[in-house]
């Protein structure tokens, strides 16, 4: 069996041949009503009446036949295509034969035929029926020409209705091809449309202001999950209407339809989920239904980026203002260095030499943690395991302050405790918090003593790392301070210590904070992001 005769087709395929087999009933019923009515002489039938009711009767019933396997799709379709073709070209020109020759007109019949079947069938395949069927009328006429004294003979029309048929498959081909093109042609844009519909819906998805396209009737056509958010998230369903999610944003939509004022619009806090809202308004002008894009955005979070836009300028501007500064107060430290060590220098000038050295020295700190703070650059997380790092770190330290090592204390549970950290920043804010501890937190007449405590928080999931003193502690009435820039309770001191390591702990998704010593000291403790995808050491 060949390839085509395996084919199947679409609905459309079924369709248009039940529509052939029910032209096919109407003309083989017509016919045989036309000749039961014997209206006229040359009525169809009259040259062999017994040959043209057998026939008709037996079309009849192959058309009935025909809408049974039509309705249950067995053979498959082009085999019924083909047989149906067969007996519609035979049982017409039987039906011609009978009714007088070509000359009847009852062989017109054969173009609608060849048509419908031109329009369903490959190209070769009509072409073979517009062949069968011009074999066909030139057998009905050799073969009357032998048998058939009276029968009437006309090659001409004979030939002409062969050459109209061969036409017509030609013409129903070309047109069977269009379609197809148009077809297929639709089929790839309905693909590109839903694929344009998908990357629309993604992208609308993956936005972080609330998209809505609401239409002329206030229905919301699309929207989108950050809008759903925003408008209070309201129980799922569509369409949704405007009014019963916000009337404040669909009165402020109708009034912009007839303003269209620039710039956005505020919506007031207590009526929009308990949120101040920012609407922005497009209008679209579609050809079926137009309809207006909605941009909502939380007032809190633009005016949260304008603050940290103008919080970056400024920090970049006191960097610049630091840099400059730094030139001339090197002048002033280096000229009061030199005044102090003139020996004509009486001991009250001598003291205020040393005051300006000091307090240059000390400004000159601040410009330091101003420019740090300024160049810091984002942090670039990477697995550190503790216990190494901090050994590592600990000798570091001690040789850098001059310490014996023994005065740092280690202690990580488990060993093997692992943290996502910057390692630059991690370095620089552990040597930060160590410094104070030193500087601050050794009690008068003893050696410095520092505890650095790491592992797994009881109370939390990730990890901690903590430095302890043994200093006097902070009080509790400035603990709430202790973290805002320029903050210090020491006249030497620059007040962006712990400012700078809070900075750097948000900068990594983790958080510092200060713990109080039961039995005297400070404790700061720096709680590590667990879905950072830190290793505790659990599987070691």
């Amino acid at each position: 069996m060949t390839d085509w005769l395996r084919l199947d087709t679409d609905r459309e395929g079924w369709r248009s041949l039940r529509l052939f087999n029910l032209y096919r009933l109407l003309v083989a019923t017509l016919l045989l009503g036309l000749w039961l009515a014997d209206i006229h002489p040359q009525s169809p039938g009259q040259f062999d009446p017994r040959l043209f009711v057998t026939t008709d009767i037996l079309y009849i019933a192959l058309a009935a036949l025909a809408f049974v396997t039509g309705h249950l799709r067995f053979p498959p379709f082009l085999i019924q295509i083909v047989v149906l073709v067969v007996f519609d070209i035979a049982c017409i020109v039987l039906l011609m034969h009978a009714s007088g020759g070509i000359t009847s007109g009852v062989g017109m019949l054969l173009i609608p035929v060849i048509a419908a079947a031109s329009l369903l069938v490959p190209a070769r395949l009509a072409a073979s029926f517009a062949a069968l069927a011009s074999i066909a009328l030139l057998a009905d006429q050799g073969l009357s020409q032998w048998f058939e004294a009276d029968y009437a003979l006309s090659y001409a029309q004979t030939g002409i209705l062969g050459a109209t048929l061969f036409v017509t498959a030609i013409i129903a081909i070309i047109l069977a091809r269009r379609a197809e093109e148009s077809a297929a042609l639709a089929t790839r844009r309905g693909v590109d449309l839903a694929d344009l519909t998908a990357l629309n819906e993604h992208i609308l998805e993956r936005m972080q202001s609330g998209i809505l396209v609401v239409d002329d009737d206030g229905n919301i056509r699309s929207i989108n999950e950050a809008a759903w958010q925003l408008l209070g998230s309201p129980p799922h369903g569509n369409p949704y209407e405007l009014r019963q999610l916000s009337p404040e944003l669909l009165a402020a939509r109708d009034d912009w339809l007839q303003t269209r004022r620039a710039g956005p619009v505020r919506l007031r806090p207590d009526l929009v989920s308990g949120r101040e809202l920012q609407a922005r308004f497009t209008r679209l002008e579609f050809t079926t239904q137009p309809a207006t894009l909605i941009a909502l955005e939380n007032a809190a979070d633009l005016n949260r980026q304008l603050q940290d836009e103008k919080l970056l300028s400024l920090g970049r501007l006191t960097a610049n203002i630091a840099h400059e500064i730094r030139n001339p107060l090197g002048a002033i430290s280096h000229a009061a260095q030199l005044l102090h060590e003139s020996e004509a220098l009486d001991p009250g000038d001598a003291r205020l030499a040393t005051i300006i050295h000091e307090q240059s020295g000390r400004v000159n700190e601040i410009i330091q943690d101003v420019l740090r703070l300024s160049r810091r650059e984002p942090a670039r997380p990477v697995a550190i395991a503790l216990e190494p790092w901090l050994a590592g770190f600990a000798d570091e330290f001690a040789t850098g302050k001059g310490l014996n090592r023994r005065q740092l204390r280690i202690t990580v549970t488990p060993v093997h405790a692992e943290v996502m950290f910057d390692r630059g920043q991690l370095h620089q804010l552990l040597w930060n918090l160590c410094s104070n501890a030193v500087k601050y937190g050794t009690p008068a007449g003893e050696e410095p003593r520092v505890d650095i405590n790491a592992g797994l928080s009881t109370y939390a999931a990730g990890a901690f790392l903590e430095v302890v003193d043994y200093g006097p502690g902070i009080p509790a009435d400035l603990r709430a301070q202790l973290f805002e820039p320029f903050f210090t309770t020491s006249a030497q001191g620059t007040g962006l210590g712990l400012y700078i390591a809070r900075e750097l702990c948000e900068n990594n998704h983790s958080r510092i904070e200060y713990l109080p010593v039961p039995t005297g000291g400070s404790c700061f403790r720096i709680l590590f992001d667990a879905s950072l995808g830190a290793n505790h050491g659990a599987s070691h």
